[in-house]
């Protein structure tokens, strides 16, 4: 005769688990903004993995644009590109995060700077990471294009033989430049729900959110201009830092660019 007494009490079901968070997030964690980000997003503790994951993958998927970048220029100026873009993006997280964790306080959420640093990463290594899968198709029409002859070098570029490279250049150099602010607009649309998250309400998120693409956008703009070129027009040799900033602002030269009149 079984003498066990079953309890009055029905049994509970088991506690739900917080998701477990990884040492390193993958590029699907990031653009999928998977329950280990965004949970460690929350978590103060936990953010080194984040951050240590985001800046690792940013390196990578701008270095390999950077490289496809300059390579229609020349292999040196490719290498060099491969180094500026990582450090460009980089120059941006740090310069938009004090700015914007000014901005998020002014604006009623207790954010701290480093959480704002942990959510802006996150958005540009989203960024990083679709540059990194569109350089197979950025290098394959880079490569369509025929590079400048090193002959052009210290040319006017009215010449005729500069000017058909110019022309070259000007749309390369616009194709360029609305690959990576598309992709930038895309990480940060991301970190909607990152935002939402943190802040815990759709408004304030969407509040957040502009007012971060806005800042990005312009510090973004303005530090570009400042390392470039990233893309070395065909009558310089390929160069670290130029000196056109001196003359112009970014976007009187895209405007240039954009009309043909680079001269």
């Amino acid at each position: 005769m079984n003498s066990a007494v079953q309890s009055p009490f029905p049994k509970l079901p088991p506690a739900p688990t917080a998701p477990r968070v990884r040492r390193w997030l993958t590029p699907g964690d990031f653009c999928r903004l998977s329950p280990s980000l965004t949970g460690t997003l929350r978590d103060s503790t936990r953010r080194a993995g984040v951050i240590r994951s985001a800046l690792l993958l940013t390196f990578a998927g701008a270095s390999l644009y950077g490289f496809v970048f300059g390579f229609w220029r020349a292999p040196q100026q490719a290498l060099i590109s491969a180094v500026k873009l990582p450090f460009l993006f980089f120059a941006v997280v740090a310069a938009s995060a004090a700015v914007n964790t000014v901005l998020i306080q002014v604006m009623g959420h207790r954010l701290t700077f480093r959480q704002v640093c942990s959510l802006i990463l996150s958005g540009m290594a989203v960024s990083a990471i679709i540059l990194g899968a569109w350089t197979p198709v950025a290098l394959f029409l880079v490569l369509q294009i025929p590079g400048p002859d090193p002959a052009l070098v210290g040319l006017a570029r009215t010449d005729p033989a500069a000017a058909t490279a110019m022309r070259a250049y000007e749309h390369i150099l616009l194709a360029h430049t609305t690959a990576v602010g598309a992709a930038g607009v895309i990480g940060n649309f991301k970190l909607y729900h990152a935002l939402h998250a943190v802040t815990g309400s759709i408004r304030s998120a969407l509040r957040v959110l502009a007012v971060w693409l806005a800042t990005m956008g312009f510090v973004g703009f303005q530090l570009s201009w400042l390392t470039s070129p990233f893309l070395c027009d065909p009558v310089q040799a390929p160069h670290w830092v130029g000196n056109e900033h001196k003359r112009q602002n970014v976007y009187e030269y895209l405007w240039q660019c954009a009309q043909g009149n680079l001269r």
